[in-house]
Order: C-alpha cells, then sequence, then structure tokens
C-alpha cells in the first residue's frame, strides 16, 4: 500500500490530538506526555514531548475548517503555557528524571516552541505572550550559560545552535547568536574528514540526517561557505547508507539506528544535486514503507520525525538525470576506516 507523504503526516497530526491533554479544566491541559497526564505511570512529565506543538501548528495552518482550526489554536496555545509550567527556573528542562536540566532537552525544544509560537502569537493576550516570551528568553539563556557534559552528541548540538539563531532573530539579541556559532563550529569542527558527524565517538548514519535536518536550517539561515562545504561532505558519507530495498542505516552504525529524517536533505535538494537524488529516492521509501516511517515509529520520536517530514513537503529538486546512488553502480568498495 502507498501513502501519500502529506497523508503521512496529517494522519501523524491528527494522532497527536490524542497524545496531548484537551481538558481546560485539569492542570495538565496542554501536557504532551499521556503517561502523565492519562495513565499515571510516571511522576513527571518528558519535556521533549511538547516540541511536536510546533507540528501541530502546521495542522492548524493546513486545516480548512474554521471551528477544528481555531480548536487547535487553543490547545497549542495550551501546550506553550504548559511547557513555561514545567520549566525550570534557570530555563531548563528535564527527559529522562526529574530535576535533570538537560541540556540536550532544551536545545530540542527551543526552535520548535519557536516555530509554534510564531503561529498562534497573534492569538495570545499580552499575558500569555509575556509568560510564553518568558520562557522561550530563559531556555535561551541555559543554553548559552551552559554546555552538554555526557558525550559529543553533533545531533544535540546542532538543535541547540538552530534554535539560538532563531532566538536571536526573534528576539533581536546577538547573544544567542554568538553561542550558536560556538556550537556550530564545535558541530563542524568535529567532522571527520570521512564526512561523518560524531554520535557518541562514532559514525551513525540515521542520527546523522537528524543532525542534517537542524543544519540545513542553519545554512538557509547563514548561507556560510564552511557550513556549505560540510553539508556537501556529509551527503557523500551518506548516499553510502541508502540500500537497495529502501531501508536505511541501521546496525553497523554508532547508535545503530534506521531511522532517516527527511527534512534537511530535502531542504538541500534545490542546491545540491546528491541531495536531490537521496531526497527523491527516500521519498519514494516512505511512500512505500520500505523504510521506517511516521507510522511505525514510537512516540518518543514522533516529534523529530514528523517536523522533519514536515519540512520535507516542500522540497524544490534539481532536476539530475540518470544519477545513481552508490549500490546503482556496477561494482563499488569503499571504506571508512575512521568510522
Amino acid at each position: 500500500m502507498v501513502i501519500d507523504l502529506e497523508r503521512q503526516v496529517q494522519l501523524s497530526c491528527r494522532h497527536l490530538l490524542s497524545e496531548i491533554n484537551r481538558d481546560a479544566c485539569t492542570p495538565t491541559y496542554g501536557c504532551f506526555d499521556r503517561r502523565y497526564w492519562a495513565w499515571k505511570l510516571t511522576d513527571f512529565p518528558e519535556a521533549t514531548y511538547q516540541r511536536n506543538l510546533a507540528s501541530l501548528a502546521w495542522y492548524m495552518q493546513a486545516c480548512n475548517d474554521e471551528s477544528d482550526k481555531e480548536m487547535i489554536r487553543e490547545v497549542v496555545i495550551a501546550g506553550l503555557l504548559y511547557t513555561a509550567k514545567i520549566q525550570h527556573g534557570d530555563g531548563s528542562f528535564d527527559q529522562a528524571y526529574p530535576n535533570e536540566k538537560s541540556f540536550g532537552a532544551t536545545g530540542f525544544l527551543l526552535p520548535d516552541l519557536i516555530k509554534a509560537y510564531l503561529s498562534v502569537k497573534d492569538s495570545c493576550d499580552e499575558r500569555k505572550k509575556e509568560r510564553i516570551e518568558e520562557c522561550l528568553q530563559r531556555a535561551s539563556g541555559f543554553l548559552c550559560r551552559h554546555a552538554e557534559q555526557h558525550g559529543l552528541i553533533s545531533n544535540h548540538l546542532a538543535g541547540a545552535a538552530l534554535g539560538l539563531f532563531m532566538a536571536e532573530d526573534f528576539f533581536q539579541d546577538k547573544k544567542y547568536g554568538q553561542k550558536g556559532r560556538k556550537l556550530l563550529d564545535s558541530v563542524l569542527y568535529n567532522q571527520s574528514s570521512e564526512g561523518w558527524f560524531p554520535e557518541y565517538g562514532g559514525a551513525d548514519p540515521g542520527y546523522q540526517t537528524l543532525c542534517m535536518h537542524y543544519l540545513a536550517q542553519i545554512y538557509k539561515l547563514l548561507s556560510s561557505s564552511e557550513l556549505k562545504n560540510a553539508l556537501q561532505c556529509s551527503l557523500e558519507f551518506l548516499q553510502y547508507f541508502l540500500h537497495p530495498d529502501g531501508s536505511f542505516g541501521g546496525e553497523y552504525g554508532s547508535r545503530r539506528t534506521e531511522v532517516y529524517y527527511p527534512g534537511g536533505i530535502a531542504l538541500l535538494a534545490d542546491e545540491f544535486s546528491l541531495a536531490a537524488v537521496m531526497h527523491r529516492f527516500m521519498r519514494d521509501s516512505i511512500e512505500h514503507a520500505t523504510t521506517v516511517t511516521l507510522i511505525d515509529i514510537d512516540m518518543g520520536n514522533t516529534a523529530p520525525l514528523l517536523s522533519s517530514t514536515i519540512l520535507s513537503l516542500g522540497a524544490r529538486c534539481m532536476d539530475i538525470p540518470g544519477s545513481a546512488l552508490p549500490f546503482q553502480r556496477d561494482q563499488l568498495c569503499k571504506s571508512f576506516p575512521q568510522a
């Protein structure tokens, strides 16, 4: 069965309405962690689920029915206010355990919260605007003052960098962009000469596509030649992990991920010929379900995959007739000794 990419996105967004608490009479109104607000299986809400607000905001804008659009708008606003409610005083958020104050969770949340807020800002009264914008500023401040300590995780740094660049633009405050550039410089400095970005000490194609999801968006904001070269090298590495059966990545990666995040590569498809070839092949794989899709994914990974798939919907591809991926060649031997 073939399911159009946009249809997959719409179905996944519809499912989000069952995951977020839409009961305005409860103290957890706007919470996305159903284990917490509905089943009472955890004693704290995982903040990273709130990233799904950006996808709900896209669904609101794509909705044709005005009553549905208004309902979703109210839910997105409630979700933003609830996110502010569970934020620590230092601007951080928890993911794995209470009082974790996670740099990665905060970094991942920031760009999606800004996207969601921009879509509903005009519908918020001044008190709500003040509360939400204070939350965004505190998260940005936390990222400026802290660093991730437990490992070099390139996709985390790239996500935090994107959030800070967006915060710089929204708040017109250069200190956020300065820290964003430091994080971006760290990602680029640590890129292997073979093209891969470190994920806990090794190469992982799946997480590298998530890293590309963030880096490609930064590239569209900055148009840096250094970043452009890094993206080209990354594409040249990633092309070897698209398989003949349509799957991607797998257990040979440092984190064994088989999830392909399409947004970053799709965003580059109008400028990088290799990105255009890869995007066409993997879009077909997603629609024919020969790779991991939104239908397959667990709730914990829905937010990044859904937002990345939404980003890919507007891709404009270069026309590259006759271009082949590595597995389509008659003969090939390629080694990555650093990986």
